[in-house]
């Protein structure tokens, strides 16, 4: 993994998003049972939360990742932060 590119008020964002998800140790098992990589889980974790903006609005990860992030980000850049704040 290189340097994280996503600007700190964006990986805030993700963070406090994190917080209101069901990481539970039995959803983390059942992926790894399933033989699913920490690749495939910190994307459907990101596809599941819901973003809080600077305006009030919710939106979800993706819709997050391409009306912000993919205008100075790839997904490599977003996955980078994604393996930092979710823990497999």
């Amino acid at each position: 993994m290189g340097k994280m590119k996503m600007t700190v008020e964006h990986y805030q964002m993700i963070e406090e998003a994190m917080e209101e998800l069901d990481r539970s140790e039995l959803v983390k098992k059942e992926y790894k049972d399933k033989g699913h990589s920490k690749q495939r889980f910190v994307w459907d974790v990101f596809r599941a939360m819901r973003i809080h903006q600077k305006d009030g609005t919710v939106i979800g990860g993706i819709d997050f990742a391409c009306n912000t992030l993919y205008g100075y980000l790839h997904d490599d850049h977003i996955q980078t932060a994604l393996f930092k704040i979710i823990d497999y």
